[in-house]
Parts: C-alpha cells; structure tokens; sequence
C-alpha cells in the first residue's frame, strides 16, 4: 500500500490519521505505555523498514519526554 496516498484520501475524507510515531505519542501520553516502552519503541524502528529520518524520530523523543 502507498502510505502516503492513503493518508491523503483519509484526509479528503475528513479521517485524522495517526502514523507509528503519533500513535506512540498517544499510548504514551493516555498512560497505554510509559515513557520508557515509548523511547525503546523509538530506539528499534531505525532497524525496521519504516522510511523516517532521524531528525523526526529526535522530535518525537523530546515530545514524549516532555510529557
């Protein structure tokens, strides 16, 4: 699936649209997870397939530490 052309049709669609980062920004901050399961799930997604770079993934750390 072309993530990207989904997300845009979710959005035509008026659907929010969480992404693996988002979702583990929101686990974390409704307690699902805690803030150390959400820094090691950020820690590995570097050695999976998901196309992201390490400046969004360290703007993502510091959201879920200032949390």
């Amino acid at each position: 699936m072309d993530d990207l052309r989904a997300r845009r049709m979710c959005k035509k669609m008026g659907i929010k649209v969480l992404g693996t980062l988002g979702l583990t920004e929101f686990a974390k901050r409704h307690g699902v997870i805690t803030k150390e399961e959400a820094l090691n799930l950020l820690k590995r997604i570097p050695s999976t397939s998901l196309c992201i770079t390490q400046e969004v993934l360290e703007k993502a750390r510091s959201k879920i530490l200032s949390q």
